[in-house]
């Protein structure tokens, strides 16, 4: 995961925190938006990020997280069994690969 540094916004009257990075496994990499309380990702670690939104800017898709978004630390993706049949399409691996 490659982390850029922290900026303030205004957003609809509410002063917040965000940092933008970039989220990669072996296959391809996306910008993921952090807000607020979502900024303690550390590098080469592997997490499990759930109920983030999937939004696009100027035709690039990113991922954003919301108020409902979890980030935990997980075991390293080469020892984690890949989804099933019925998980896929409903989870999202990658590697932080830089902070």
């Amino acid at each position: 995961m490659s982390v850029g540094q922290k900026s303030t916004l205004k957003v609809r009257g509410k002063t917040l925190q965000k940092v933008d990075a970039i989220i990669a496994d072996q296959t391809a990499s996306i910008k993921l938006v952090l807000w607020e309380n979502n900024f303690t990702l550390v590098e080469n670690k592997t997490y499990a990020i759930k109920d983030v939104t999937v939004r696009t800017f100027s035709d690039t898709k990113y991922l954003t997280t919301t108020k409902y978004s979890t980030i935990y630390q997980i075991d390293d993706m080469e020892k984690t069994a890949p989804p099933t049949a019925q998980q896929y399409g409903k989870r999202i691996t990658g590697k932080v690969v830089a902070v």
